[in-house]
């Protein structure tokens, strides 16, 4: 998936993109270089393996950031290295092939007296054409290594704000984060509170139905205080109306006709009835 850069992450990319199409122009004019007929030596050969080795360091610092399965890779030192490294090395480059057509000239006007001919007229190193390449070859180096001077600067501006604080560029710009480790961890070191829109939202209603009840009054609004009890009730609560006094059985069989009534003594089977009367001072009747 590709990913939404910053302004300068943009205005980076776009200057590599033209680093690349110097590169491919100079890459062929080193091949037209050797080609040619004259003397090669390491100098040039230097130049041409550079545009080798840039290829993969452009791809790393413009891809990178762009994708976010390659985001892994992703690391602010490390872009700011290899932009640095790549402005050392661009410069050798040049340098070794203004050393090289500087050498043939002179060398070739040393040896040469005709007064008529100077510069490339008289190259050691090959033709005229063949100098002329070599210089176009050190101007387009020239071009590379500015362009790496400036993609420098936008390296390190990321990197004194990943140390400032400690969030790398384009983090929050992104969104599917899944690859990208500082992302996943940032919310366990998080220690700002967070609003919870769901939680607002239910205290409104809480608030809004407090209010009615308090206001008085009855309708849809109202609020009684109900639906909270509801919610946390059991699922099999019986209320207190709906249960019904029963009466309790005999010990002696199933039916529910009370044995221990005034007549029970009766029924019983082995108790008579007694009488308790006070019968006067003569005695029993």
């Amino acid at each position: 998936m590709k990913l939404q850069l910053d302004a300068f992450g943009q205005y980076k990319n776009y200057v590599h993109i033209g680093q690349a199409i110097i590169l491919f122009l100079a890459w062929a004019l080193t091949i037209a270089v050797l080609t040619k007929p004259g003397d090669n030596d390491g100098r040039v050969g230097w130049y041409f393996g550079l545009c080798w080795l840039t290829i993969p360091i452009l791809i790393y610092l413009t891809m990178v950031p762009m994708w976010s399965r390659a985001r892994r890779f992703a690391n602010v030192y490390a872009f700011a290295a290899l932009d640095m490294i790549s402005v050392i090395l661009w410069l050798s480059a040049w340098a070794s092939t203004a050393s090289y057509v500087a050498q043939g000239k002179s060398e070739g006007n040393a040896e040469n007296k005709d007064q008529n001919k100077s510069g490339c007229d008289n190259f050691k190193y090959g033709s005229a054409g063949r100098c002329q390449l070599s210089t176009g070859i050190t101007i387009l180096g020239v071009f590379i290594m500015l362009a790496f001077i400036a993609t420098s600067w936008f390296s390190f501006r990321a990197l004194m704000e990943y140390k400032r604080t400690g969030i790398a560029p384009n983090n929050g710009l992104d969104n599917d984060r899944k690859y990208d480790f500082q992302a996943q961890t940032q919310g366990d070191f998080d220690t700002t509170m967070h609003n919870n829109s769901f939680d607002e939202a239910n205290a409104a209603e809480r608030q809004d139905r407090q209010s009615h009840s308090y206001g008085g009054g009855s309708g849809p609004g109202r609020y009684d205080g109900s639906d909270d009890d509801d919610a946390y009730a059991p699922i099999h609560q019986r209320d207190p109306s709906d249960m019904h006094a029963q009466e309790p059985l005999s010990p002696l069989g199933p039916q529910p006709t009370a044995p221990y009534g005034p007549n029970s003594y009766g029924t019983g089977g082995g108790f008579q009835d007694q009488p308790t009367g006070y019968g006067g001072v003569g005695g029993y009747r």
